[in-house]
């Protein structure tokens, strides 16, 4: 059944007709919302950012399967023989009497040395080695992904600050447009205005481009390759650098130093499973024993003891490759924390030698700068000094917020640094 609807000068309209209409406006509704919340942009902050890298479940199933593998092989090492089965049948042939043994042995080796409970032990630490090594490259992922962040972070307060500076200057064009409609101003000084905006506004494009370029590369880092825009929220400016005993207690647990440690360990386990070279493992044989004609059959029970003779040391060289891995990763902790530590300590210095900076430029440039503006307005307005001077004084203040910015962002970038070593983030 369809209702017809009739407007006065018009053709009728079916009530399918307003359906399909209905739908058709239901569909574009609920695409250009769809469409609308695809290009909101993501806010992000530092501390989303690392939940983020250690959610990458990709990266994750990567590193883990190499600890699975030797976890695997440790299973292999330390499980117990397989028993074996053998039959024999002996048979004599004689003119007067046919008669045979019959012999059903099971055969199974006894690892009493404990070579193979040690040598699952040593692949037990490689593990434990591996698993330290996972997590330095996680903290590799989170260094990298912070300093994505944060000069994503840099470039969003350049623009801004470049921003806020054209609408000052807009308010500086129309007062000149005004002074030059009464005569106190030359056209020149508006046209010059016009060239240094253009300056400005390219130099805000290129650092928006650098902004796509940097969402993109952070947006891969975090696993959220195809998501929209992202953008950075948070404080660029870093906090006080740790003291030099927090840094010395971190290092002690920094991963690379822990592997190295437990690289040692398995390779003095190693060298204690090659040094019970002459332990024999007995193989124990029982079975059933049967022997006789049609006639008449006897039967009986087979034992048996075997071993290898312990007459030529075969692991001397699974001993000295043990020692050689040993002294090799203590060699590597040593070194490198040395390393570590001469890095840490010199970040912490430069750190805190450029938030002193940073503070410092924060009271004396911006301040003065914003002195010299406030007084090149005044004598701009009384005729004093001409556009070029007023424009430099402008600049001024814009290049000593943008100075700020960079010593931010550098005070940042070696807070970051340091979170390689330290295994935290100071904020």
């Amino acid at each position: 059944m369809f209702i017809c609807i009739k407007i006065p000068g018009k053709k009728p309209i079916s009530s399918r007709f307003f359906a399909t209409l209905c739908t058709s406006l239901l569909v574009l509704t609920w695409a250009s919302r769809s469409l609308a919340q695809e290009r909101a942009p993501r806010l992000l902050s530092d501390d989303e950012v690392i939940h983020l890298v250690h959610e990458r479940e990709d990266r994750a199933s990567m590193r883990g399967a190499r600890v699975r593998e030797i976890e695997a092989n440790a299973r292999i090492i330390g499980a117990l023989p397989n028993p074996g089965f053998s039959y024999t049948r002996e048979q004599i042939l004689t003119a007067s009497q046919r008669t045979g043994e019959d012999y059903f042995v099971l055969n199974q080796t006894f690892p009493i040395s404990g070579r193979a409970k040690l040598e699952k032990n040593a692949l037990e630490k490689g593990a434990m080695a591996e698993r330290l090594r996972i997590e330095q490259e996680l903290r590799e992922d989170v260094v990298r992904a912070r300093h994505y962040f944060y000069q994503l972070l840099l470039l969003q307060s350049r623009v801004e600050a470049r921003e806020s500076w054209l609408v000052d200057i807009s308010k500086l064009e129309q007062t000149i447009q005004l002074r030059i409609e009464v005569g106190e101003s030359a056209p020149y000084e508006l046209e010059r205005l016009k060239r240094e905006v253009a300056d400005v506004r390219l130099d805000l494009e290129l650092e928006r481009t650098k902004i796509s370029h940097l969402q993109m590369l952070l947006a891969n880092e975090l696993g959220l390759t195809g998501a929209n825009a992202i953008t950075a929220r948070g404080t660029l400016l870093p906090s006080s650098p740790p003291t030099e005993q927090d840094i010395l207690t971190a290092l002690e647990q920094h991963p690379e130093l822990r592997a190295a440690r437990t690289e040692a360990e398995a390779a003095r386990i190693e060298q204690g499973a090659a040094e019970r070279w002459w332990i024999p493992e007995p193989t124990v044989s029982a079975g059933y024993k049967g022997s006789g004609s049609s006639s008449g059959r006897a039967h009986g029970f087979v034992v048996g003891l075997g071993m290898a003779f312990p007459l030529f040391n075969r692991s001397a060289g699974e001993r000295l490759a043990a020692e050689a891995r040993e002294v090799h990763a203590t060699n590597q902790e040593q070194i490198q924390a040395k390393d570590l530590r001469a890095r840490a300590l010199a970040l912490s210095s430069q750190l805190s030698t450029t938030l002193a900076h940073a503070e410092r430029y924060e009271e004396e440039g911006i301040g003065n700068a914003q002195k010299v503006l406030d007084l090149a307005n005044i004598a701009y307005k009384s005729g004093e000094i001409g556009i070029i001077e007023l424009l430099d004084a402008y600049q001024g203040v814009a290049q000593a917020k943008l100075r700020l910015l960079e010593l931010s962002s550098s005070a940042r970038t070696l807070q970051i640094q340091l979170h390689q070593y330290l295994g935290g983030k100071a904020q």
